[in-house]
């Protein structure tokens, strides 16, 4: 049974074929051109990162003033009940 599945598939599958003219490779300059193009995006999305990081930083570091400031005023909150 297995062996009659495998011819089928086999026989099924048709001719192979291939083109009779391969498409020309890339040449130096289209490869050079592409490079150049691949390093500025790199170096843009980079920067971008940077700057992302950047402002994250800002930002956890207003989140994390915010959150003392607000802990400090619960802090007053009890120390103030406790000494009346």
């Amino acid at each position: 049974m297995a062996a009659t599945l495998l011819v089928f598939a086999l026989t099924s599958a048709g001719p192979a074929q291939a083109d009779p003219t391969p498409a020309p490779s890339a040449t130096a300059d289209t490869y050079k051109s592409l490079h150049e193009q691949y390093k500025l995006d790199r170096d843009e999305f980079i920067q971008a990162v940077k700057d992302r990081d950047f402002r994250m930083r800002i930002i956890n570091a207003i989140f994390k003033s915010s959150v003392e400031a607000k802990r400090l005023v619960q802090l007053g909150k009890q120390f103030a009940v406790l000494f009346q």
